[in-house]
């Protein structure tokens, strides 16, 4: 099921999922853009911004958004609420496709292994563009977020980066342990024929990994979820920073 679109995922270009529904009576296409994405080897997760309505949804207050993430690799959706750090699984069987498509040009405009760009962001920041970040950690993971500002001082030619404030299921980082739930999917619809598609139930106050990080002065600082439930900060070892703007 792996999607042959790692280089467009890497190169920043928009990413969006393109879903062809199994309703009786009336099936329909829908697109989403996907916002946030961690990717690893090949396979990635993404999800839209959180700004679905609720309604419909019968554990969800009317003030909590949704957000929705698809991956590549695996026939299982997330329906996720970052108000409540709630998780909920789908059997991607609602669908009768889910693809990924991408769109738009975006040119890197700094790197933390040429450092010399400076003042090309500069460029940027006084452009108004739009700009999205690519953070290679060292456990492998990279993330493609967009970032939220970018501060930019001039008498010093340095800058500080912050991405917009997101998170997910800490479980999606997970990759290969949706094997087993995609194939408890597949044998509850195969003993019950007559039902398109099984849902997990909700859980609420679960693990959810922020995708919010800021880059200042070569260092690295992602914000987590302590047990408590407060936003903290820390440093993080990285292998590589990227900025890309929109063309």
């Amino acid at each position: 099921m792996i999607n042959n679109i790692s280089n467009d995922v890497l190169a920043c270009k928009n990413i969006s999922v393109i879903l062809r529904n199994r309703e009786n009576g009336r099936p329909y296409v829908e697109s989403y853009r996907l916002t946030n994405l961690v990717y690893c080897e090949g396979r990635f997760w993404g999800k839209c911004a959180n700004v679905h309505s609720p309604l419909g949804h019968d554990k969800m207050s009317a003030s909590d958004s949704l957000s929705y993430a698809y991956n590549n690799f695996s026939p299982v959706v997330c329906t996720l609420s970052l108000n409540t750090r709630m998780q909920r699984y789908i059997s991607a069987n609602a669908y009768s496709d889910i693809s990924f498509v991408a769109s738009g040009q975006h040119s890197m405009v700094w790197s933390s292994d040429d450092e010399s760009s400076v003042s090309l962001l500069l460029k940027t920041v006084l452009s108004g563009l739009k700009t999205k970040v690519v953070i290679e950690v060292s456990d492998g993971y990279v993330y493609i977020l967009p970032v939220h500002t970018i501060i930019f001082y001039e008498e010093n030619k340095c800058f500080e980066l912050e991405t917009e404030f997101d998170g997910f299921p800490e479980r999606l980082r997970d990759f290969n342990s949706f094997d087993a739930m995609a194939d408890q999917f597949k044998s509850f619809l195969k003993a019950n024929p007559s039902i398109s598609h099984v849902n997990s139930s909700y859980d609420f106050n679960s693990k959810f990994f922020l995708t919010n990080f800021l880059l200042r002065n070569n260092e690295v600082i992602h914000r987590s979820i302590s047990d408590e439930g407060n936003v903290v900060s820390e440093n993080i070892e990285y292998k590589s920073v990227k900025i890309w703007c929109e063309s």
